[in-house]
C-alpha cells in the first residue's frame, strides 16, 4: 500500500512513463484524424467539424482507459493498446499519393513509441503498484462498512 508519504516519491519515480504515454497517444490520435479527415473527406466542405468528432472520441475513450489505469484496473491499458492500433491501422488504411511522407513517418513513430512506453517496465511495474493500491483501498472500505453495520447494531440495542 502507498501510505500519504510515499506519494510524492510514487508520482516522481512513475509519472513521467505515464504522462509520456498519454501524451504520444493524444498526439498520434489528433494527427491520425486530421490525416484521416483529409484522406476520406476531401470533398467534404467541414472537414474541420469531422476532425474535431473523431478527436473529441478518441480523447474521451484515451481519457477513459488512463483512468480505469489509475483507478487500479490493469485491462485499462489495452484500450489504450487498441486505440493506438487502430490509429496505426487507420493511418495504413489512409495512404494515398497526395499525403505527406514525412507526417506518415511521425504518426507511425509517435503510435510505436506510444505502445512501446506502454510495455516498458517502469509501466509494468506502476500498473501491478495500482492494482495492490485498489486491493487495499477495498479492504480498507470494507473493514469501514463492517464497523459502521457494528456500531448500527449496537445502538440498536
Amino acid at each position: 500500500m502507498v501510505h500519504l508519504h510515499d506519494v510524492p516519491g510514487f508520482l516522481r519515480r512513475y509519472f513521467p512513463t505515464f504522462i509520456c504515454a498519454f501524451l504520444l497517444a493524444c498526439f498520434s490520435c489528433a494527427l491520425t484524424a486530421v490525416v484521416v479527415v483529409d484522406g476520406h473527406f476531401a470533398s467534404v466542405t467541414e472537414q474541420a467539424n469531422y476532425t474535431v468528432v473523431l478527436v473529441m472520441i478518441a480523447s474521451f475513450v484515451l481519457c477513459i482507459g488512463n483512468m480505469l489505469v489509475v483507478r487500479g484496473h490493469p485491462w485499462g491499458v489495452w484500450v489504450v493498446v487498441a486505440l493506438l492500433v487502430a490509429n496505426l491501422l487507420a493511418l495504413f488504411v489512409s495512404y494515398g499519393s497526395r499525403s505527406s511522407n514525412l507526417l506518415f513517418l511521425v504518426i507511425t513513430v509517435l503510435s510505436l513509441a506510444g505502445l512501446y512506453v506502454l510495455n516498458s517496465q517502469r509501466q509494468r511495474e506502476m500498473r501491478s503498484r495500482l492494482v495492490a493500491i485498489r486491493k487495499s483501498r477495498n479492504k480498507l472500505f470494507k473493514a469501514m462498512r463492517a464497523a459502521k453495520v457494528r456500531a448500527r447494531s449496537r445502538a440498536c440495542r
